[in-house]
């Protein structure tokens, strides 16, 4: 009897100890890779990797950008539409019949100059690709939030 209770518990330890691993390795998947922490706000880079916001603003301030325009720190970021979505906020107002007509045929409004300096691309350097990836001229503004990670995270 005690040969088989003795099976019994070494085979439910070895089941805790892989338990173990996979939550580790899992922890690792769930941290940022450039301030190694779990991550907060994270955000979707153009290769699709992620890392958190407040981090991505911090290396584009270091590379010589401008300070972005960062979405405040919600309670709990899933909790309500608003703050689900970073295109919520950055949706234009619906165009009246005049304005539709005017950009479709005009191409712009009339009496409207086009801007004559080409935009800024800012480049990214994504820490987990080693690759610069180009975030377009809004920059992270145009990156959305990695919500399924921040929803594990949370958990």
């Amino acid at each position: 009897m005690a040969a088989a209770e003795l099976r019994t518990f070494t085979s439910i330890m070895d089941a805790l100890v892989r338990i173990s691993d996979n939550l580790k390795s899992m922890e690792h998947e769930l941290r940022c890779p450039l301030c190694e922490e779990m991550v907060k706000q994270p955000i979707v880079l153009p290769c699709l990797h992620s890392v958190c916001v407040l981090c991505a603003a911090d290396v584009l301030v270091q590379r010589g950008y401008p300070p972005p325009e960062l979405p405040p720190e919600p309670n709990t970021p899933t909790s309500s539409p608003r703050t689900r979505s970073p295109r919520h906020a950055r949706r234009p107002p619906p165009k009246t019949g005049v304005d539709r007509v005017l950009k479709t045929v005009c191409g712009t409004y009339p009496g409207r100059r086009r801007k004559d300096t080409p935009p800024l691309l800012m480049s990214f350097p994504c820490p987990t690709c080693k690759k610069d990836v180009e975030l377009g001229e809004r920059g992270l503004a145009d990156c959305l939030r990695n919500l399924t990670l921040e929803r594990i995270v949370e958990r």
